[in-house]
This record gives structure tokens, C-alpha cells and sequence, in this order.
């Protein structure tokens, strides 16, 4: 029974995290953009608060980078690192690339949608965004290794639900408006 024992907690930990993921991606907004029911309006609206929720998220991967060096967890510390390389479009050879970069991919994203970057950095947050932000900075300041790394994950694992709705949506609400490059960086607008 005690070898049995790790294997029940990971399957219950993963029963949680697919629950949390759930519940991130189940929000009746998030429905509402995939059936296309936003007008532009509110789609420029989500799109700032999206973005100011995104800026939170290198700064929780670095707070865990240092939670596990701090803590003597380097296979963790490893994960993390790498996935912050990818967030900074960090290729072979530690050489950065700012079009991998996931901050690039966002801005082509908005710009996409019709926000320029001067819209974007005059956004104000809402206040679930807010709230949002103070979670992840209280995440980052007094949050255990434990509870970085499962809100990273949830968070991870929700992106491909979320961009697919987001997606999804974008084709109903601008239907002449975008020419998709096949990758994510190429986000352009026809008009």
C-alpha cells in the first residue's frame, strides 16, 4: 500500500489541476467570444484586460525559478528555466529572438485585432483583473514553490482551451478582417 501511496496523490493532484483548468476555461465570457456574440467594441476591451493579465506571468516563472533554487530543486528549477527560455524566445545558444518571444506573439495578436501599443499601454485593469494581478503578485512574493508551480501549471494548461475560444470567436466577429499565417507570430490584419 505505500508504494501505491505517491501514485493516488499525483492522480489526485491531477484531478485538480484538470478541474482548475476547467473552471479557467468554462467562463461564460470566454463562451460568449467563441459563438462570436462580442462586438468590436468589447473584444478591444477584453483584448487590454488579457494583456495586462499577461504581463503578471514571466514575473510568476521567474518567482518560481528562484522558489526552487532556494528550496534545492533543480529538475524543477530545469522546467522552469526552459519554459521561461520560450517565453522570452530564447533559441540554441541562449540567443534571444524577439519574434519567438510569447510577448511578441501577444502584441501581433492585439495589434491583429486593432490595438496599437499606445492603447495597450494606457489600459486600465477592471477589477477581475485586478484581482488577477494582486493574486499573482501575492503568488510571487509569499507564495510556496508548491503553489507557483500549480498555479503555472493551470495556467499553461488552460492557454490552448483559452486561444482556441479566442480564436474561434475572432473568425466569427472580424470574418474579412485577418489573414492567418499558419503560426502564431503572423497574426495580420487585410484591412
Amino acid at each position: 500500500e505505500s508504494e501505491l501511496y505517491p501514485i493516488k496523490i499525483n492522480a489526485v493532484l491531477i484531478e485538480l489541476v484538470k478541474l482548475a483548468i476547467d473552471s479557467l476555461t468554462r467562463q461564460p465570457l470566454l463562451e460568449r467570444i467563441q459563438r462570436g456574440e462580442l462586438t468590436v467594441e468589447q473584444w478591444m476591451r477584453f483584448a487590454e484586460q488579457r494583456y495586462l493579465s499577461s504581463l503578471s506571468f514571466e514575473g510568476l516563472l521567474r518567482a518560481g525559478i528562484a522558489k526552487a533554487e532556494n528550496s534545492g530543486n533543480a529538475e524543477i528549477r530545469s522546467v522552469l528555466q526552459e519554459n521561461l527560455k520560450d517565453e522570452l524566445g530564447i533559441v540554441e545558444g541562449d540567443i534571444q529572438d524577439p519574434e519567438r518571444s510569447h510577448a511578441t506573439w501577444r502584441i501581433h495578436f492585439y495589434n491583429a485585432l486593432g490595438l496599437d501599443q499606445e492603447r495597450l499601454s494606457k489600459a486600465t485593469p477592471l477589477s477581475g483583473t485586478r484581482a488577477y494581478v494582486i493574486t499573482i503578485d501575492n503568488l510571487i512574493r509569499h507564495g510556496s514553490l508548491g503553489e507557483v508551480v500549480g498555479a503555472l501549471f493551470v495556467l499553461e494548461g488552460s492557454i490552448p482551451t483559452e486561444f482556441k475560444r479566442m480564436k474561434d470567436g475572432r473568425d466569427k466577429t472580424f470574418k474579412d478582417v485577418f489573414s492567418d499565417q499558419s503560426t502564431d507570430s503572423n497574426e495580420i490584419r487585410r484591412i
